[in-house]
């Protein structure tokens, strides 16, 4: 169904509908109108966010309309009026809604319906008005050389957190937490029968002639290769490093084999070329971003505030002219010839008003940084004009009034061309509108209008939303109009599970719908997904350039270069020597050309990056990973027949990773100790090292020694990244819906062990740990991270086989006992795991030896065995899933699920049931979940299944059972007709545990049917397809829970039993 107009223009801002209105439809008088899209399918998220935003009770639509009505009258804009008096007084009867709720939301729903009804009406009559009229639209009209004037809603991105800049420019912000405000927010649904014929009849809503973007974060051309960006920057330990010449000179830079040598004499030109030859690069990429935009209509480009490098620093800072000049007047050239605008943003701790010297000192460096950059962009005067630096006021310090005072003192000092430029911006900590307004009237300073911000801070005197605020867009565009700029606003959304103010700051990956925006005035819109947010909105409103682009391959781009790739060939048995040998190999030779299996393709350096020829840029939201090439999944197979109880490769133990083979321990004794890092049996509350975190430490260790560890090849060819849910985004932990793993995830633990265990280790030892001082406490935890997960997908217990446990209760952090020991171990950790295998890794006293289980043929891959794992444990240690590991899923049932369906099935108060509990919980411990799980056969000796697949037997834990049991016995003594004998228990009890069941499969938004549905399609990410095989194991688990459970019922017998808790 096509988008309704609601979709575009929101209730809350109908009072500024028509001067919206009234622009797209002179945009529509000189393009084409096109058909609306197809309907785009909200995901399940969405919809739970979109509907839990209530409108507000206390607004009526009646009030809603009236205001609307008078301001349809007061406030469009002139030449419109006539049109709009002539508008129907009443809707069409095929407006009408069919359905029947409550009176009271009938009676809301059908003024609303009208209100949408004289808005269709209006844009046809205007449409009608101009098309007929004798209006001059040639000012419109595109001509060679020229292009359309900006109409109203002009989009552009902006990245989604700043980089905290260096310490020494940091402001002591005074952060707080604002108080949930309640926001007026009506929801329009297309529940009456004619809705989908009213929306694609109305025009197509064209907001704007030209689409401009922010794209110092261009995604498409971030994962280039190599990559286009415009924000390389450095540590300063870097340019310091940098002063000394490399060990040599005449070849190219290497982070291994050729170093700065710091034997030698520094030179502190050499370290200020090396910065700048950044900036440089930076620019270079900024003149490809350009002319990328214009190819898809983008007209909009923030440029990055580390274009230059510590370019406003105290010690390391330097001027852009001359040596960046030339190429800043190119970008500015290229700019100015296709229609750009340009804007900065000073980074979050640059602030006016700061107590502390030092700070205003960085800011007006910094402020005088950008405003050169700009400068040296050589733009012609309008543009030059609207090149603005935005600036938020940073903290209160307490008290705002006197922070307003500094700020009115440090501005006077200003110099003419960073005031020229300089905006400010509410923020979403401390400043709103209000509290900004007056001081930028005072100061002739334009004030940049952000929507996400206002709806996180605003004045009490006003509401969240947009419809008060817009009682303010005279006041905030006189800002503006004073000093001859082009105005702009900044929109975004927050995050769907967003609650908290913190969490609300947080920009979500893409938006939905647009803001009132007056048709002189841009629109920058802040979205995680960048430009590819962009064209979301292209295609969802039809805004002009939404059929520059089209979807990109998965896993393949055609605008970069690549070799030709020839077929593999079977190896062939060496020939007889001889004449016809060697003419047969003559003819090989001459056959290879034919042999080719993916051609060769060069792309110039002018097409490169730029889509391709069919202009494939667009990848669909939590598709990123498209952009890059597929993952190699490198299976080790067997080349020849290999017998069983062949050994395939021996590691001696002295080269596996450990506390035995590293010297750290020896280093660090007071750590390595016995009482788990606690000297002289410490006190309780300290942080206890276990095996986990000390091969952490060791790992940390020998990684950090680069060169000087034995093991640098071993940590070059070791994964980076990892598809462990630890490291995925929160979109795409929400596909894995109900399942126990989200609770199970485990990074905040993780990382506060880092912090506890990891981290002051490292700190009290920076001689240990190399070069671990010229990094962040940030970059080390993400450093344990990344070590932790490898620990966790490649790591063995090295105890030998007479000494393991039977039960291997792995789990993230702390679960492991800390008895046995941990190591990496290299060549065994190559192997892949399946729930069926063919090797067996043997623990020896000097070595490990990994021997085959059973005859393995040529071709067949080497499979090890992780033992009976869940798909959803398999996928949070180890980041992949496989089918036949899915005979061992499992379901949690929490006992609060249960608890409620017993009070269902009985009526028993709450606080009856509440009683009970406690008296229950006085004399045993009551469970919180129980395990559903079948019966599956332990795997043969040879590593194939055992005869028989897994069934349900007993799916019902035989303590939840017998929990049903007291509860129920508990519950007959309050009130005996409710539980008279043993036959009404037993049929409460099954009964319960049918509810229990449907009411866990419930919670999943998906069924079966959808999820195989999904997977059959294609076409998902590697995560997404990972959760949904997860989930959809869970309900089919679910799905014969209840299967067998409604049999057992038909038969009459007593609920089955199992001993299995968590």
């Amino acid at each position: 169904m096509p988008i309704r107009l609601t979709a575009v223009i929101e209730l809350s801002t109908l009072s500024h509908a028509p001067r919206i209105i009234a622009t797209r439809v002179r945009t529509q008088t000189v393009r084409a109108a096109s058909a609306m899209p197809g309907k785009r399918k909200k995901d399940k998220t969405g919809d739970a966010t979109l509907h839990s935003e209530a409108t507000n009770p206390k607004r009526r639509s009646r009030r809603i309309k009236d205001r609307y009505t008078t301001i349809m009258h007061d406030n469009v804009p002139t030449g419109t009026q006539a049109i709009l008096d002539r508008r129907p007084t009443s809707p069409s009867q095929s407006s009408r809604e069919t359905w029947k709720p409550k009176a009271d939301m009938q009676y809301a729903m059908r003024h609303l319906k009208e209100m949408e009804s004289e808005l269709q009406s209006v844009v046809k009559r205007q449409q009608l008005a101009v098309e007929t009229s004798s209006l001059d639209c040639a000012t419109e009209s595109t001509t060679e050389g020229e292009r359309l004037p900006r109409d109203p809603d002009h989009y552009v991105l902006d990245e989604d957190e700043h980089k905290d800049p260096d310490p020494l420019q940091q402001a002591p912000l005074d952060r707080h937490d604002a108080e949930l405000a309640q926001g007026d927010v009506v929801v329009l649904r297309d529940g009456d029968a004619d809705a989908a014929e009213r929306g694609a009849r109305r025009a197509p809503p064209v907001n704007t002639e030209l689409t401009p973007i922010q794209a110092c974060l261009n995604t498409y051309l971030r994962a280039s290769n190599p990559p286009v960006f415009s924000s390389r920057t450095c540590r300063l330990s870097s340019i310091i490093d940098h002063r000394y010449p490399l060990e040599h000179p005449k070849q190219p830079e290497h982070p291994t084999k050729n170093r700065p040598d710091k034997s030698q004499e520094p030179d502190k030109e050499l370290g200020l070329k090396f910065v700048r030859d950044l900036g440089l690069a930076n620019a270079r990429d900024t003149v490809k971003m350009l002319r990328w935009n214009d190819k898809y209509g983008i007209k909009f480009m923030r440029l990055s505030s580390d274009m230059f490098p510590f370019a406003s620093h105290e010690e390391h800072g330097y001027k852009l002219e001359p040596f960046a000049a030339k190429l800043l007047a190119q970008v500015g050239k290229v700019a100015a010839e296709l229609g750009h605008r340009l804007t900065t943003h000073p980074g979050q701790f640059t602030q006016l008003g700061s107590p502390r010297k030092e700070v205003i000192s960085a800011a007006i460096r910094d402020l005088e940084y950008h405003a050169e950059m700009l400068s040296l962009l050589r733009l012609p005067d309008q543009m030059d004009r609207d090149a603005v630096m935005i600036l938020h006021m940073g903290g209160t310090y307490g008290d705002k009034a006197a922070t307003l005072d500094r700020f009115r003192e440090t501005y006077k000092t200003l110099s003419a061309g960073v005031k020229r430029r300089l905006v400010l911006e509410n923020d979403d900590v401390s400043w709103c509108v209000h509290d900004l307004l007056p001081i930028c009237e005072e100061l002739n300073i334009p004030l940049v209008l952000d929507f996400h911000h206002h709806n996180i801070i605003f004045d009490p005197s006003i509401r969240e939303g947009t419809l008060d605020i817009i009682d303010l867009f005279e006041r905030i565009l006189s800002t503006w109009s004073r000093k001859g700029i082009r105005p702009k606003m900044h929109y975004s959304e927050q995050t769907p599970s967003a609650i908290t103010p913190r969490e609300r700051r947080k920009h979500s990956a893409r938006v939905r719908t647009l803001p009132p925006c007056p048709p002189d005035m841009d629109l920058m819109i802040e979205a995680k997904d960048k430009e590819q947010a962009v064209f979301e909105l292209m295609r969802t409103f039809k805004l002009p350039g939404w059929d520059l682009f089209n979807d990109i391959v998965p896993y393949e781009r055609d605008d970069e270069s690549r070799e030709a790739a020839k077929k593999a060939r079977p190896k062939r048995k060496k020939s007889t020597k001889g004449a016809a040998g060697k003419k047969g190999v003559a003819k090989d030779q001459d056959n290879d050309d034919d042999e080719i299996e993916v051609p060769e393709r060069i792309v110039s350096e002018e097409d490169f990056g730029m889509g391709g020829p069919e202009r494939r840029v667009f990848w669909p939201e939590g598709m990123e990973e498209w952009l890059r090439p597929r993952k190699r999944e490198i299976q080790k197979v067997a080349t020849e027949d290999i017998a069983p109880d062949t050994t395939l490769f021996t590691i001696p133990r002295k080269a596996i990773i450990n506390v035995l083979t590293s010297d750290l321990p020896k280093k660090l004794p007071s750590v390595f100790t016995p009482e788990g890092g606690r000297v002289d049996g410490g006190d309780d509350d300290e942080p206890r090292q276990n095996s986990w975190s000390y091969l952490i430490l060791v790992m940390v260790y020998e990684f950090l020694r680069g060169e000087g560890s034995s093991w640098k090849p071993y940590f070059d060819v070791l994964p980076q990244a990892f598809d462990t849910p630890m490291f995925w985004s929160k979109d795409e932990l929400t596909e894995l819906q109900a399942s126990p793993l989200l609770g199970k995830v485990g990074k905040e633990e993780a990382e506060g062990m880092f912090r506890a265990n990891i981290l002051p280790v490292i700190r009290q030892n920076p001689e240990l740990f190399a070069a671990s001082a010229e990094k962040t406490d940030g970059e080390l935890v993400e450093l344990a991270h990344r070590m932790g997960s490898t620990i966790m997908a490649y790591a063995f217990d090295l105890e030998n086989e007479d000494e393991q446990n039977n039960e291997d209760d792995e789990e993230w952090v702390e679960d492991r006992e800390g008895e046995s020991m941990l190591g990496m171990v290299p060549m065994a950790d190559i192997l892949n795991a399946d729930a069926e295998f063919n090797a067996h890794v043997n623990h020896g006293d000097d070595a490990l030896t990994v021997t085959a289980l059973r005859t393995i043929r040529a071709g067949e891959e080497i499979l090890n065995y992780y033992g009976p794992l869940p798909n959803s444990e398999l996928l949070r240690r180890y980041g992949y899933v496989t089918p036949k590991h899915s005979r061992y899923d499992v379901v949690e049932l929490p006992w609060e699920i249960v608890e409620a369906s017993l009070t269902s099935e009985l009526a028993v108060p709450a606080e009856t049931l509440g009683k009970i509990r406690a008296g229950i919980e006085e004399s045993d411990v009551l469970e919180d979940s129980f395990i559903l799980e079948r019966e599956t056969p332990e795997p043969n000796p040879d590593g194939t299944f055992a005869a028989g697949s897994p069934t349900f037997t007993a799916p019902l834990d035989e303590s939840l059972v017998a929990q049903l049991k007291d509860f129920c016995k508990a519950i007959k003594k309050v009130n005996p007709d409710l539980i008279p004998d043993k036959r009404k228990r037993d049929g409460v009890i099954e009964a319960v545990l049918a509810k229990s069941l449907q009411a866990l499969e419930a919670r999943y938004p998906t069924d079966v049917v959808e999820d195989e549905r999904l997977l059959r399609e294609g076409g998902l990410g590697q995560r997404r397809r990972m959760a949904i095989e997860v989930r959809l194991g869970e309900k089919k688990l679910l799905r014969e829970a209840r299967n067998f459970l409604r049999g057992q019922q038909d038969e009459g017998s007593e609920p089955s039993k199992r001993a299995k808790t968590s």
